[in-house]
């Protein structure tokens, strides 16, 4: 029976969530309710609940900080957070700070509950059964110093274990090393192949220790810890002289020529005394996390002023505009222009974190998702579903695996959409569109497109509205200033040169059109 908490600063949610269920029947039990954040840490101390459902926004102590609590003090006890339709970045920094799933309180129902409840039931109970397996491990295999060696770290790293008892823990294991002044390198393993099984990577992650410390142990007093899957721990000890940065190279070309791998690394700004390791971990790893913009095999150090915005990313509305414009007039290079200038610009300020922007993204599929659902893609394009992109999505190791995934994804978007296009359009609208795009530098009437399709001018406008969604001049328009800014952007046209290029001759018409579409100037835009 796992225990639930509720805390919601109105008693009617309380009272509601608690209701809502038969808890009992499906192996829970509400164990306690509080109105705030502060009552509700009180009431962990004395029921140590398993889950906990919390509101966002309360008084004394809102939802961000309790989960904040929670993971520091607290780290097993899983969140669902109840949260409003307009709290949703609220609910992003949440599920940042490891808030399982979330809830609309107002319209939450009783299935939708009970199937999240299930879902954090089955990983509670998976975790305990990992720990248990892990702790008969280490029974069973006392002679495997390396493996209750990396727990001891885990353990003292989450918090759970003393610094006193870490450094006889260390002691135990015959390390030794003297914390007068030392460095914490964060290595991530990246493979140069696009897949490894999971049987080789055992043997991978032992060759890795096995390089590391025969090439430092004769130097330099050093030790190295797992600390999650394909993620090592280097503690470098006693030597103020050593140039970090040079043993990481030097580490990374023995693992490119040995294990046909490479490793990104993040350095601590270094300190004296033990109790300062869990600090210069959480340095390291953030530095460790610009490997998201410069790539495998980065080597970079945490400095004062190294850390990413804690606000979201926003996604500007005529972007996602122009975005679904071009996907949808099966225009993937020009749609893709659009996104890369914007992940260009996350890779030249480095302003965010590799999670904010990967939440962006997802966002930005949202977007594509509707206009699936417009067109009825789901049989068409494999990866409709936003929900199966997320994982994929969110185990983006850099910005350019990101780039190339949904260079791909609007690709494969666009030749569903097209096929099915093929399917329904109108032949003479595929070929006035066709024509249009090969005839960009003409000024092509309605009355011209019209004769083309030897339809009656009345007839053919009703009818191009119909099939391509807007009128033959706004699409004509559109067309000429996307081709235009494309000039403009990309090959360094002037702006009076792109405007004849699509066949605007009057530089005060084709400004405003251009500023009508795009919000600024074009020589705003060139600049």
């Amino acid at each position: 029976m796992l225990k639930v908490l509720i805390v919601d600063d109105e008693i009617l949610i309380r009272v509601g969530v608690k209701s809502c269920l038969n808890w009992e029947e499906h192996g829970f039990e509400v164990v306690g309710l509080a109105e705030d954040g502060v009552k509700a840490l009180n009431l962990v101390e004395k029921l140590a609940p398993d889950i906990i459902l919390t509101d966002i926004k309360m008084p004394n102590m809102d939802g961000l900080e309790l989960i904040e609590a929670l993971r520091k003090d607290y780290p097993h006890i899983k969140v669902i957070v109840l949260s409003c339709y307009n709290e949703m970045e609220y609910v992003k920094r949440a599920m940042k700070l490891g808030a399982e799933d979330y809830l609309l309180k107002l319209s939450v129902q009783p299935e939708t509950l009970l199937e999240i409840l299930n879902r954090v039931k089955a990983t509670i109970e998976q975790e305990r059964e990992e720990e248990l397996k892990t702790k008969q491990a280490e029974k069973a295999m006392r002679t495997n110093k390396q493996i209750l060696k990396d727990s001891l770290y885990k353990k003292f790293l989450k918090g759970a274990l003393p610094t006193e008892d870490f450094l006889l823990g260390l002691a135990e294991f015959d390390v030794k090393l003297v914390f007068d002044h030392y460095w914490v390198v964060c290595c991530r393993i990246n493979d140069n192949q696009s897949k490894r099984s999971f049987a080789k990577q055992p043997l991978r992650d032992h060759s890795f220790r096995n390089i590391v410390l025969e090439m430092l142990g004769d130097f330099c007093q050093c030790d190295l810890a797992e600390v999650e899957s394909g993620l090592f721990l280097l503690l470098l000890a006693n030597n103020p002289n050593l140039d970090v940065v040079d043993v990481c190279a030097k580490v990374n070309g023995s693992v490119q020529k040995y294990l046909n791998a490479v490793v990104s690394f993040g350095i601590s700004r270094g300190a004296t005394g033990a109790g300062e390791l869990k600090e210069q971990y959480w340095q390291a790893r953030t530095a460790l996390d610009y490997m998201f913009y410069d790539g495998r095999g980065s080597i970079t150090q945490y400095k004062e002023k190294l850390a990413f915005s804690t606000e979201p990313v926003f996604i500007e509305r005529d972007l996602e505009n122009l975005l679904l414009g071009a996907v949808e007039s099966l225009e993937p290079d020009q749609a893709w222009l659009h996104l890369e200038g914007l992940l260009t610009e996350f890779a030249r300020h480095k302003r965010y974190s590799p999670e904010a922007v990967k939440y962006a993204i997802i966002e930005v599929i949202y977007g594509f998702n509707s206009l699936g659902k417009k067109y009825e893609l789901q049989e068409r394009f494999s990866d409709f579903d936003v929900k199966d992109n997320i994982p994929t999505i969110l185990s983006m190791e850099t910005l350019e695996d990101l780039k190339a995934w949904l260079k791909k994804y609007i690709q494969n978007l666009v030749d569903a959409l097209s096929d099915l296009k093929l399917e329904r359009e109108r032949p003479e609208i595929a070929k006035i569109k066709s024509y249009i795009q090969q005839n960009i530098d003409k000024n092509i009437t309605l009355e011209d497109a019209a004769e083309l399709c030897n339809l009656s001018k009345a007839y053919f406008s009703t009818v191009f509205k119909k099939e391509v969604g807007e009128s033959f001049t706004d699409y004509t328009n559109r067309l000429k200033m996307e081709k235009a800014r494309e000039l403009i952007c990309h090959h360094g046209l002037r702006c009076y040169e792109a405007a004849e290029k699509v066949g605007i001759f009057d530089q005060s018409y084709f400004t405003k059109l251009f500023k009508k579409y795009f919000g600024e100037s074009p020589s705003t835009i060139r600049r």
